[in-house]
This record gives C-alpha cells, sequence and structure tokens, in this order.
C-alpha cells in the first residue's frame, strides 16, 4: 500500500520506456544472466490542487 506522498507523485508522473537496451558483457548484470534491461524516462507535470 502507498502512502499518501507517493500516490501524489504517482498523480504527477508519466514512465515511458524509451528503449530496451544491451547489457554489456562486463557488467555484473550479464554475469547474472541479465542480457537486455528497459530505459524509461520519467516525466513529471505541474498542476494545480493535486496537494
Amino acid at each position: 500500500m502507498w502512502n499518501e506522498a507517493q500516490q501524489q507523485v504517482n498523480k504527477r508522473a508519466v514512465i515511458l520506456v524509451v528503449e530496451i537496451v544491451e547489457v554489456p558483457p562486463d557488467e555484473e548484470m550479464y554475469q547474472r544472466g541479465i542480457r537486455q534491461k528497459c530505459r524509461y524516462k520519467l516525466e513529471t507535470t505541474r498542476r494545480k490542487n493535486l496537494f
């Protein structure tokens, strides 16, 4: 369950998937079997009367 502050942030944010990227072989994630990761863009809006 999210608290009130988290709910307000989520109302103001938009998270978009930009692309899926390959993890370089020398990274720890690659060694653990993770070969791809999503790259995100966070957009925030300024709206009145949200709080």
